[in-house]
This record gives structure tokens, C-alpha cells and sequence, in this order.
């Protein structure tokens, strides 16, 4: 949701996520900020924005049935952002990100719900016959 924010306040959050990697690794105030991204394998916040809006439009494709299908993949009254300053919803917003990482929409499959609840298909037979065998001692051909 904090994706709609404007860049100004978004960019507020940015020492606060700096300042807990440097108090996190022990880094000094003087580290670099990519240093610090690297160290503790994280993603910035605006890359990490991102993803989660590209995670989750990815799951709202595969449901169309979803409330929120159609305004994402259909947004009403598109022209109306295309010279305004307000910002623009999440399909306006995430549909060139899509198109600069080449992933293309069209080929995410609906999922689809079994019509068999899973309390009547039948239990699957699962063998602990080696279980009694202990890893370090036993020749390698007994669990062939």
C-alpha cells in the first residue's frame, strides 16, 4: 500500500532502514549505504517496494475471480493519471515494471481449485522401513 506514498515521504523511511543495517552489522555511520545493503544481503527499500508489488500483482493474476482483479488489470479512469500529480493505482503503476523486466502477463495460468476436498482423497502410504538405520554407520547400498 505505502507504494501510492509520494517519493518525499517514501524517501523519510530511508536513513531510519540505513541507521538499523548500521546498529544490525556493527557498521560505522561513515559506511556506505551499498556497503551496507551487501553486508547484510538486503534490498533496498524501493527495490523491496517493488518486488512485493510485483509478488503480489503475480498471485492477483492467477485469481480473477479476486475483488481486486479488475482494478489492477482493468484500473477505471487511466487518462485521468497520465498528466495529473496524483498517484496513480497499483496497475498503472506496476504494469511498466512488468515491461522493463520482460515478464510477460499473459502467460500466468489461472489457478485452479480441485473439485475433491482434500478430507476424501486418500492418504498417501509413506514407508519408514529405513528409519531404523542409522546414516554414519549403514553401507550406502541398503538404501539403494
Amino acid at each position: 500500500m505505502y507504494g501510492a506514498a509520494s517519493n518525499n515521504i517514501l524517501k523519510k523511511l530511508d536513513p531510519i532502514h540505513h541507521q538499523g543495517l548500521r546498529i544490525a552489522l556493527g557498521a560505522f555511520r561513515t559506511s556506505p549505504v551499498t556497503s551496507l545493503y551487501a553486508k547484510a544481503q538486503e534490498m533496498s527499500l524501493k527495490n523491496r517496494r517493488k518486488k512485493l508489488s510485483m509478488n503480489y500483482v503475480l498471485k492477483l493474476k492467477t485469481c480473477p475471480d479476486n475483488p481486486a482483479y479488475s482494478c489492477v488489470f482493468e484500473p477505471p479512469n487511466s487518462k485521468l493519471f497520465e498528466k495529473s500529480r496524483l498517484s496513480p493505482p497499483l496497475g498503472l503503476r506496476i504494469l511498466p515494471l512488468f515491461e522493463d523486466s520482460k515478464i510477460d502477463l499473459d502467460v500466468v495460468d489461472d489457478t485452479t481449485v480441485s473439485d475433491t476436498p482434500p478430507w476424501s482423497q486418500s492418504e498417501p502410504q509413506i514407508c519408514l522401513s529405513l528409519t531404523k538405520y542409522k546414516k554414519d554407520t549403514t553401507n550406502p547400498e541398503v538404501y539403494k
